[in-house]
């Protein structure tokens, strides 16, 4: 008996894998269905409620496609920009400034790196007014 291909539910999250020919296995909500073990693979349901898993996949690497999944919701700008304004930084528009004469902490350079990355924000640096 072979190993076969892992897949993932989309709509209900359930991961199923057919481990031989004639082993067709459905999701819990039945969106989706995998048969065929390691010998072939058909996959049966909408192609956008099916995502392949690789064999090496762990519960860490499904936590952490998660997170990259969340880091592009508009949600997640919307938290940090709260987050943001109770630290005392500047954000105008896509624009977030640097705190005066001070270091980002660890957590704000993350969530930084992050809306620059993915959501073209730009860092500039905030100078203290001259008189």
């Amino acid at each position: 008996m072979g190993k076969g291909v892992k897949v993932k539910c989309m709509k209900c999250g359930a991961i199923i894998q057919s481990m031989h020919v004639h082993d067709m296995q459905h999701c819990r909500c039945g969106a989706i269905a995998i048969d065929g073990g390691s010998d072939y693979w058909k996959a049966s349901g909408d192609c956008n409620d099916i995502y392949f898993l690789k064999e090496e996949m762990t519960l860490h690497d499904l936590m952490e496609e998660a997170r990259a999944k969340e880091i592009m919701t508009e949600n997640y700008v919307d938290t940090c920009m709260r987050y943001f304004k109770n630290c005392g930084i500047k954000v105008e528009g896509k624009t977030i400034y640097s705190p005066i004469g001070e270091n980002f902490l660890e957590d704000e350079i993350e969530r930084v790196n992050i809306l620059i990355k993915y959501h073209n924000y730009e860092l500039q640096e905030n100078l203290p007014l001259k008189f």
